[in-house]
């Protein structure tokens, strides 16, 4: 009897002592639920991430469409087009602009766009693409530390790094003959990445078709379709969504999110939404994805309608 208590508390050390690990990845001290936390399919790196990307004038992109979509933001002087025909295959772009260190990430599932600072504190990390999901949201790691960054939740979950933020800059997603007409000098990201890859298809064209989700989160909100598209705000404690299809084509529309008036505008001829602030004209980060996941991320999210907007 001793001796099968002896084993039953050298088990239980043991168990104590072992560290929970995922694809490689330690989940000892992840801040959201372990089991949550899934494979999405292919292993850590099997989507390649991009470090030292090639860029080009706009009038050599010719490998793009007018109406082909991109991630377009601004830094100082300088604009960048990310086209998702080549996002779709990599998910992560390490990059500089302006002298700033940035990542643009672009997660297929939740069709949610997120350029962020890769300057954390007084490190410059550098960011891959994990193979785990969390909320069906691509989950990135740095290469320094190898911690767990959720790109929709904007910071570590895992990891040396857990706890530590993410700052984020104001990014579209929009046409290429839009992004090009309004930023002429950009430069955009080229199909030469060094992969092989079919960047003239789009592997997800299927999954944004349907209806269904592939790794359906937990919660469900059944306010809206789960695939409808939102552009989400948080300001403060407050956070909004504002289904696209609401929003009147080349007009805007004033709220007021975390005491600020907020001004809301959709795009005439396509479904790109930006937020500016109405007292100082700055834009303001907000992220266009499906409903689902904003929901997911943003429980006590409040959804706009045409009826609640300020005067």
């Amino acid at each position: 009897m001793r001796m099968i208590s002896r084993f039953l508390v050298s088990v239980a050390l043991l168990a104590a002592l072992a560290v929970p690990a995922l694809a490689g990845f330690s989940l000892q001290n992840s801040t959201v639920p372990r089991d949550e936390i899934l494979s999405g399919g292919p292993p850590k790196d099997g989507i390649p991430a991009l470090l030292e990307p090639t860029l080009l004038a706009a009038a050599e992109a010719t490998f793009l469409d007018d109406d082909d979509v991109v991630v377009g933001f601004q830094s100082g002087g300088e604009a960048r087009a990310y086209p998702l025909r080549v996002l779709n295959w990599h998910e992560v772009v390490n990059d500089t602009v302006d002298d700033e260190p940035v990542a643009v990430t672009w997660c297929p599932l939740t069709a949610s766009a997120v350029v962020f600072h890769r300057r954390v504190g007084e490190d410059v990390l550098t960011f891959g693409v994990s193979g785990l999901l969390y909320q069906s949201n691509v989950l990135v790691y740095d290469h320094q530390s190898e911690s767990l960054w959720s790109q929709l939740g904007r910071g570590a979950i895992a990891g040396d790094q857990v706890g530590r933020r993410l700052t984020t800059l104001p990014a579209e997603t929009t046409t290429w003959g839009a992004w090009r007409k309004a930023h002429p000098k950009t430069r955009v990201l080229s199909d030469q990445t060094g992969h092989r890859r079919n960047y003239a298809g789009d592997p997800y064209a299927g999954y944004h078709a349907s209806t269904g989700l592939m790794f359906p989160p937990k919660r469900h909100d059944a306010r809206l379709m789960d695939k409808q598209k939102v552009f989400g705000l948080t300001i403060g404690d407050d956070s909004v969504a504002y289904p696209v299809a609401h929003l009147p084509k080349g007009d805007s529309t004033t709220d007021d999110v975390g005491g600020r008036a907020i001004r809301i505008s959709r795009a005439p001829d396509t479904d790109t939404v930006r937020a500016v602030d109405h007292a100082t004209g700055a834009l303001v980060d907000g992220t266009a994805m499906y409903w689902f996941a904003w929901s997911a991320f943003h429980p006590d999210t409040r959804v706009w309608t045409p009826q609640t907007s300020a005067p």
